[in-house]
């Protein structure tokens, strides 16, 4: 079982793209560990990131800028992508995130560019990108593999269908896992599970052999502490005679 946060979950309290964020990371025994950076002032701050500082994670990803991407205009998304390459020549890392879009979609986007790419699932609050027939025109369009965001399926579907439609229909895809609870509107969304405890959330995750990056807002480092303790005492219970590998075969989703 690999478990670690996005460094977005940090930013009330140290830069999201950081030495300290990394090292935070690695602290609390994180296994994997993905990046965030929601505007390319911030990526740029990967320059002062080594391949050194990431050598004790299972894997390392980076989480692009999401909305922002399709407003970027033509010179500004050569920039980033043209950082993004430097990055991944310079550092490496598993899997570069970034949200649907018309720009991802579009034909020769990607094209000279040799970093691998995840596409992710979203919440109740975008009109694509929410279900199968979006989520294959998405894989579809480019060589994208799929990150299963458990939080943005429940949004959708509290009995979290939605999530195992999404496995049973590219499982062969999926290459990680988002989860982080969900109070029911816009100022309980990306919550820690051990304030809102809906821990069907983190039951539904398909298969623990793929890691699960944590993306929760959080005000300290206590509460980073406290959340991935939650998270794992949650997440390591039995499930059904099928055990934990494939917990969509247990009697939880039937």
């Amino acid at each position: 079982m690999q478990v670690g946060f996005s460094t977005a979950s940090f930013f009330k309290f140290m830069p999201m793209v950081s030495k300290e964020a990394i090292r935070f990371c690695r602290d609390l025994g994180c296994e994997v560990i993905q990046i965030g950076a929601d505007s390319i002032k911030k990526v740029e701050n990967f320059k002062e990131i080594s391949k050194q500082d990431l050598k004790d994670f299972e894997k390392v990803y980076l989480h692009g800028p999401g909305k922002n991407l399709d407003n970027l205009n033509s010179a500004d998304k050569k920039k980033l992508l043209n950082i993004y390459e430097e990055i991944y020549q310079r550092i490496g890392f598993d899997y570069l995130l970034f949200h649907p879009g018309r720009s991802i979609m579009r034909k020769n986007f990607f094209k000279g560019y040799t970093f691998p790419i995840a596409v992710e699932n979203m919440d109740w609050r975008n009109k694509f990108g929410i279900n199968v027939a979006d989520m294959r025109k998405i894989l579809a369009s480019g060589n994208f593999k799929m990150v299963l965001d458990l939080n943005h399926a429940y949004t959708h579907n509290k009995d979290l269908k939605l999530a195992k439609d999404f496995h049973d229909n590219f499982k062969e895809k999926i290459v990680y896992y988002h989860a982080s609870d969900f109070g029911g509107n816009y100022q309980t969304d990306h919550v820690p599970f051990f304030k809102f405890k809906h821990d069907e959330i983190l039951k539904a995750v398909p298969d623990l052999d793929l890691p699960i990056i944590l993306e929760v807002i959080l005000e300290n480092k206590e509460e980073a502490g406290r959340e991935l303790e939650y998270v794992r005492k949650v997440i390591s219970l039995p499930v059904g005679r099928q055990g934990h590998k494939q917990r969509y075969g247990s009697s939880r989703l039937k």
